[in-house]
């Protein structure tokens, strides 16, 4: 009936969304651990995602570089993102097709404010 205290602490067990499998699914794919980290960045949201994998032991991260952890790979296999074998299935594959054009929208979004922003910086200025 009760779940014991190692059970509920374990990282495996942790309820992820969408984003946070994607960044998770994206640092294990990434060719380097720099690169894992770069693909990881960007926008607010992904960061926030990656930093609460970390927290949660399901990935490392040291300058630069974010490296998926054993609890990481079990998160992996728990929610279906990779078989047994470590390969990426199908649902996995939907998921980092999902993440690509998640994270060019996110960027998107942050364009016109930036822009918006520099023109209030510069009418202040005149």
């Amino acid at each position: 009936m009760f779940k014991n205290l190692l059970e509920i602490s374990d990282p495996r067990n942790l309820r992820l969304t969408d984003i946070q499998k994607a960044v998770l699914l994206t640092v294990f794919v990434a060719q380097t651990p720099q690169l894992a980290f770069e693909a990881t960045t960007g926008s607010e949201h992904i960061i926030q995602a990656r930093d609460f994998l970390a927290r949660n032991s399901l990935i490392t991260l040291s300058s630069n570089a974010a490296k998926i952890t054993s609890f990481g790979l079990d998160a992996l296999i728990a929610n279906g993102l990779i078989d047994e074998m470590e390969q990426v299935t199908e649902l996995g594959q939907k998921l980092l097709e999902w993440f690509e054009v998640e994270k060019r929208e996110l960027m998107e979004s942050k364009i016109p404010f930036r822009h918006i922003k520099s023109l209030m910086n510069a009418k202040d200025n005149s």
